[in-house]
């Protein structure tokens, strides 16, 4: 599975995560699929952080007009 430490979404995170578990798969693959998994997450993370930063402010502007 050649994943180039290129997981954009939820779908290729969970096939990355489930390829990991089989018996053929090399250290080094795994250790690849597994920083790439990092990276997905913290990339996935930030967004939501974003996210409610964005409504908290949203909340804070809109409740003085």
């Amino acid at each position: 599975m050649s994943l180039d430490s290129n997981i954009k979404d939820g779908d290729t995170a969970m096939t990355a995560w489930a390829y990991m578990q089989f018996e053929g798969v090399s250290n080094t693959e795994k250790i690849e699929i597994c920083n790439a998994l990092k990276r997905y997450c913290e990339l996935d993370t930030m967004a939501m952080v974003i996210i409610i930063e964005t409504w908290r402010d949203m909340i804070n502007t809109n409740s003085y007009e």
